[in-house]
């Protein structure tokens, strides 16, 4: 599953540094978590998978969560995450029917879409929505800088 989080973060997290960021202890970057469900939950609208789902709903709630996290530790707002998340959720849209346009590739076909397609199988198929709430509480429960951290 690591090797599918690195290569989705080389392509949907440019702007990351991943240099001279502390260790924190048993926490990470949550603005790195934050991108990356908005990432899974964009697909899951584009491609139609698991709307409605409790494990969609989970996921949701952790976004929500992880937001709040942000702004709490940070002097970045919710208003801008909306925002960010919304602009987002466009390129992303763009970007598949660029893909579709451009060679054919169904970015909602695994074979076109491995990384992606792959962390969001796991990610909703390898726990539990309640487990995926309860990480999320004990990830959000050590107050940081949320863009410091390890990412993966």
């Amino acid at each position: 599953m690591h090797r599918y989080l690195s290569v989705l973060l080389c392509f949907m997290i440019p702007g990351m540094a991943m240099a001279e960021q502390p260790q924190v202890p048993s926490a990470g970057s949550a603005i790195c978590v934050w991108e990356i469900y908005v990432t899974l939950l964009n697909h899951a609208e584009i491609c139609k998978l698991d709307v409605g789902s409790d494990m969609h709903a989970a996921m949701e709630e952790s976004v929500a969560e992880v937001r709040r996290f942000i702004a709490e530790n940070s002097e970045i707002t919710p208003t801008f995450l909306d925002s960010a998340r919304a602009e987002r959720l466009i390129r992303q849209r763009n970007n598949y029917r660029a893909a579709l346009y451009d060679s054919g590739a169904d970015m909602c076909d695994r074979s076109a879409n491995e990384a992606v397609s792959n962390l969001y199988r796991h990610t909703m198929t390898d726990q539990s929505p309640d487990g995926l709430r309860a990480w999320t509480r004990r990830f959000v429960s050590v107050p940081r800088d949320p863009r410091l951290g390890y990412c993966l």
